[in-house]
């Protein structure tokens, strides 16, 4: 006898499964092309980059799960939803060919193996749903928000698969079908129903309950863009159109049409739209979000739940300053991109903001120290000073003091490396540019300000071209690095810790004079996830004799911001930032803490000087140099 089954066993009337099939197609019809109407009123996406990844790597990353940000239980949940899904579907399809197409070939051995597979697929479903659900209700992760819906998903889901395998079960108890082993779920369910009921009693109750599965299947699959799971749809395509990660060290091009910012939804491009419901909530954004770890409730998913509640209701022209986000959030973000690192969608978070930030400028509304820092950046000379280089020693490096050290009489930081260069005999020069380097102008909105600062710095460097350029500061060194080349500045930039890393290994080296010394490391945002230079500073550190490195537990990728880079101007949330970092430094037992950021050097003083934080001190790398002697 060949291996078979009828379908639709015990249902004699077609006209249930037919309408639910015609309303679960118009569903997703209509779901979805709502969806892309909305969507393409979006603008054009706004830079080639974000279109250029192969549609292989964007299949390849969604079947997999790699490369998407998630830990090692998320991913073995996701895993066992997708492909539990998928190969349920797939069964499901095949079932309707051979129901409405004609075609016969669920026979023999394509049966047998298809019935195994879709039942270990049908576990593997369950096993994720019940994963979800323990994430959520029994460990309780802070990060993730619970409604009722996520729990009426979740209770619908695990109920549609239960039902499937009891109907199985009723199945194969009413019938006595001889390939019942090769259904091993349905099988299961048979023999624990045992002889607890006849063959006529599991006809009944197996019609009853394959109404409910294939009512709670429709109802699954109709409400896909509908709801949260709209992000099935819309994650792939966020994926396929952001960028990657590593490039993210410079903001997009600003198109003409965004020159104004977006003071509403009407001036969000294309993939920003699409952002809104690719969002799954998941709340990885938020755990190290300085802005909610600095005391405001807010982060990435607040911002883009709120939009996306505008956007399905239409709202387009209303303002997001007070209805989505307030000043005090849309000032306290430091770009830092710690959102965008744990992202599983690949948001691009930082250029939402910095899009609203430009509306704000644009229309002069800004908090009043932000205002006086532009009217100094903006005393620009029109005729920048020119830099004569002709009498310069062969191999002079040059140092731009940074933006910190603009204008101060003395800088602890740019001492000591002058210092160390004037011990190795390295011939150099310090610097005078006209104008700040203005990357953090632009992060908060103000591009106008960037390109005359730019263009003006542009020009002084000009005599220098292919010399070799140190900065202590990871802002300056980005934007001069990978900012000013859109410009035509290409210039060859060191950052200080690279800078004496190279030192070290070309000849003099530096001995500590004291020795058991330990340090923890703070990685600077713009260094680590702007530039990915994570050792330069370590391998500097494990070069001292005498110096032990711990590190925190937070550091590298998942390194806290300290919450004063990207120009960040709102003081109390910053220190709050600050204050949680230097507690995650004490806690390793250092006696110091070292970080190669003027900026982050300083708030993180701050913060041991308000704090009981034991008697851990903080410096710069290059401070550690001079306390050794060149051998």
């Amino acid at each position: 006898m060949e291996a078979s089954r009828q379908l639709l066993w015990n249902i004699d009337d077609r006209t249930f499964i037919n309408m639910g099939g015609i309303l679960v197609l118009a569903s997703l019809l209509v779901g979805l092309a709502m969806r892309l109407v909305c969507w393409c009123r979006g603008g054009a996406l706004q830079n080639a980059a974000r279109s250029g990844k192969p549609l292989s790597a964007t299949i390849r990353t969604i079947m997999t799960l790699k490369g998407i940000h998630l830990g090692s239980f998320p991913l073995l949940m996701h895993r066992c939803i997708l492909y539990g899904f998928m190969l349920l579907l797939a069964g499901t399809l095949a079932a309707s060919l051979e129901l409405h197409g004609g075609l016969r070939f669920l026979r023999g051995t394509t049966y047998l193996l298809v019935s195994v597979t879709l039942d270990l697929a049908g576990v593997a479903f369950l096993a994720g749903i019940l994963l979800a659900a323990c994430k959520r209700y029994i460990i309780r992760s802070e990060r993730l928000e619970n409604h009722a819906l996520d729990a009426a998903i979740l209770a619908m889901l695990g109920l549609g698969v239960v039902s499937g395998f009891l109907v199985e079960g009723l199945r194969i108890t009413a019938t006595g079908d001889p390939w019942a082993p090769w259904s091993p779920a349905g099988y299961a369910v048979a023999a624990g129903l045992g002889t607890t009921i006849s063959p006529v009693e599991a006809r009944v109750l197996h019609k009853t309950i394959w109404y409910l599965h294939a009512a709670l299947s429709f109802l699954m699959l109709a409400m896909i863009p509908w709801t949260k799971l709209s992000h099935m749809l819309a994650l792939p395509l966020n994926i396929h159109f952001a960028r990657p990660l590593s490039p993210r060290n410079t903001l997009l091009a600003v198109p003409q049409t965004l020159v104004r910012g977006t003071a509403d939804l009407s001036a969000s491009p294309l993939g920003a739209l699409i952002e809104m419901d690719a969002c799954t909530r998941c709340g990885r954004c938020r755990k190290q979000c300085p802005i909610h770890l600095g005391g405001i409730p807010f982060s990435p998913e607040t911002l883009l739940q709120g939009l996306g509640r505008l956007f399905h209701s239409g709202r387009w022209t209303k303002p997001l300053i007070g209805g989505v986000i307030d000043t005090d959030a849309l000032w306290s973000c430091t770009a830092c991109r710690s959102c965008e690192e744990r992202c599983p969608m690949a948001g691009e978070h930082v250029e939402r903001f910095v899009g609203i930030r430009r509306s704000e400028i644009v229309h002069d509304r800004m908090p009043a120290p932000l205002a006086e820092r532009f009217k100094k950046h903006g005393a620009i000379p029109v005729e920048p000073p020119q830099l004569p280089s002709a009498g310069d020693a062969p191999g002079t490096v040059y140092v731009w003091p940074g933006c910190r050290s603009a204008g101060k009489e003395t800088d602890a930081v740019l001492d000591a490396l002058l210092a160390i260069m004037n011990k190795a005999g390295v011939p150099f020069r310090v610097l005078a540019p006209p104008a700040c380097c203005s990357g953090m102008d632009r992060i908060l909105g103000n591009d106008a300000l960037f390109h005359r600062a730019a263009r003006a710095n542009i020009e002084y460097l000009q005599p220098i071209k292919g010399a070799t350029i140190v900065t202590p500061c990871p802002h300056c060194y980005n934007t001069l690095k990978n900012e000013y080349p859109a410009l035509d500045g290409c210039f060859t930039l060191l950052h200080h810790s690279q800078f004496l890393k190279q030192l070290g290994e070309k000849g003099p080296r530096v001995t500590a004079k004291g020795t058991g010394i330990t340090v923890t490391l703070h990685d600077p945002c713009f260094l680590g996830r702007y530039n990915s230079d994570y050792a330069s500073s370590r391998e500097l550190l494990c070069s001292l004799p005498g110096v032990s490195l711990i590190e925190m537990k937070h550091s590298r990728k998942k390194s806290f911001c300290c919450g004063s880079g990207g120009g960040s101007v709102v003081t109390a949330s910053a220190l709050a930032n600050a204050r949680q970092r230097v507690r995650q430094a004490a806690s390793t037992g250092a006696d110091l803490v070292v970080t190669s950021c003027p900026y982050c050097r300083e708030i993180l003083q701050r913060a041991v000087a308000e704090s009981a934080a034991g008697d851990i001190r903080v410096a710069d790398i290059a401070e550690l140099y001079p306390q050794g002697e060149y051998v």
